[in-house]
């Protein structure tokens, strides 16, 4: 620092140092301070005026923040809203808010209800597009603009808004499906709207099935059969569906498909049999054309090593000392043609089953009502031994349940316990039936 620096630093420094510099020091301080304090004062209250939320309030924070969006967007939408609406000054404030910020669509969307609430379809429309324009990607917007339009009767209009907000938000297909069904039909939504992507397919199966949409069914699954990465955890509640509602050529031609791609664990060259996983030979799914084992706290079911002959498996069932109740819950539904004999073989074996009824198997049609045929029972403790029953389907059978029953013992007989067991089933068909159906009864 030079000599002239040092004095005009010294020289100012003196000059701070008399009282009326000071004053006037200060002065100028808090002039620039005051400068800032007014705005961020501002600012703080009409914040504090927005969040009570009153006509009022947000009346006077307006006021503050003239130049808000955000204040004015809410204050129009307490107007609209409220009991006493106003809709032309509750539109003037939404108007204003898309005025001072037109890259909000939400404002727009606000404005758009106004003006549809006031009969103003043409406005409302203009202020929908102004708002997907801000914020084309944005499905809060495309929801609205859906909705909007099948107000207005535009069909076409909703699904192709619907297909964007599927592909773009999965994740409202399960809140999309159950409102525009009532505008279309379900196998439109699935087949055409529903894009092939995992989340979207899987929310529309599973909306199919809770609403039990059966007519979008065989469509939902030749989508899903194209995709390439389809919704594996819905396959099994699909099939079983499918089963359940009695539509066994889908739900069979499903579980062959599947399998076939390796979507569910069961062997490909075996899954078209007729009667899956007779041989016990394969671990037991629980659905579809397997076997199914309903839970009962009396029983315990398992597969074991041991049949008739070296080699073969077969599946038993222990019943508790408590069993009272019929035991009927190892399952087999088994596709069928109608008007047609078949025909069951199998081997059973009893060990120390206290029941003079015994067990047997029972096959029956799962939705006619009628009572199954079924084979000779076996009870007490014995050997393999041979049991076969024939059946002749309806004229609308697709499908048959095999059943492996114990029934309740009679009231002055002990509980029925003991084990049973069952291997080397064999389901073969005789050919078509002639003449009328007769009813289901025991084969001599």
């Amino acid at each position: 620092m030079t000599r002239m620096e040092r004095a005009l630093l010294f020289h100012m420094v003196l000059n701070l140092n008399s009282l009326p510099r000071k004053a006037a020091a200060a002065i100028v301080a808090a002039g620039a301070t005051l400068g800032l304090s007014v705005p961020l004062w501002s600012q703080f209250r009409a914040a504090q005026l927005s969040a009570e939320g009153t006509q009022e309030s947000l009346s006077r924070a307006i006021q503050l923040q003239p130049a808000n969006a955000e204040i004015h967007n809410r204050y129009g939408r307490v107007l609209l809203y409220s009991p006493l609406a106003d809709a032309a000054q509750a539109k003037a404030a939404l108007l204003r808010a898309v005025e001072l910020d037109p890259r909000n669509g939400a404002y727009w969307i606000d404005l758009a209800t106004a003006r549809e609430i006031e009969g103003d379809v043409e406005g409302a429309a203009a202020a929908i597009e102004r708002g997907r324009a801000a914020e084309p990607r944005t499905p809060a917007l495309l929801w609205y603009a859906a909705n909007f339009e099948v107000r207005q009767g535009h069909l076409e209009a909703t699904l192709d808004l619907l297909r964007q907000l599927m592909q773009s938000a999965p994740e409202y297909t399960a809140r999309a499906l159950p409102l525009f069904s009532r505008v279309t039909e379900p196998e439109v939504l699935v087949g055409e709207v529903v894009p092939a992507t995992r989340p979207a397919m899987s929310a529309a199966v599973e909306f199919m099935r809770r609403e039990n949409h059966l007519s979008a069914a065989a469509v939902a699954w030749e989508r899903i059969l194209k995709m390439e990465d389809p919704p594996l955890d819905q396959i099994r509640p699909y099939v079983d569906w499918l089963v359940a509602s009695g539509e066994t050529e889908l739900a069979h031609r499903a579980w062959v498909d599947a399998a076939q791609r390796g979507w569910i664990p069961v062997p490909a060259e075996s899954a078209a049999d007729p009667l899956y996983n007779a041989d016990f030979r394969h671990p037991l799914e629980d659905f579809g054309f397997d076997w199914r084992i309903l839970p009962n706290p009396i029983a315990s079911v398992w597969l074991e090593g041991r049949g008739p002959q070296p080699g073969m498996n077969s599946l038993c069932i222990q019943l508790s000392d408590e069993a009272r109740a019929t035991y009927s819950h190892v399952q087999h539904y088994v596709p069928v043609r109608p008007r047609y004999f078949y025909a069951l073989q199998a081997s059973m074996r009893s060990e120390r089953l206290a029941s003079r009824t015994g067990a047997f198997l029972q096959i029956l049609d799962p939705f006619s009502g009628q009572a199954g045929v079924r084979t000779d029972a076996v009870t007490g403790t014995g050997g393999w031994r041979d049991v076969m029953v024939s059946v002749e389907t309806g004229p609308e059978t697709r499908v048959l349940r095999l059943d492996l029953v114990r029934p309740a013992p009679p009231v002055a007989e002990e509980a029925a316990s003991g084990m049973v067991c069952m291997a080397g089933l064999r389901w073969t068909e005789l050919g078509p039936a002639k003449g009328p159906a007769a009813p289901l009864e025991k084969t001599p």
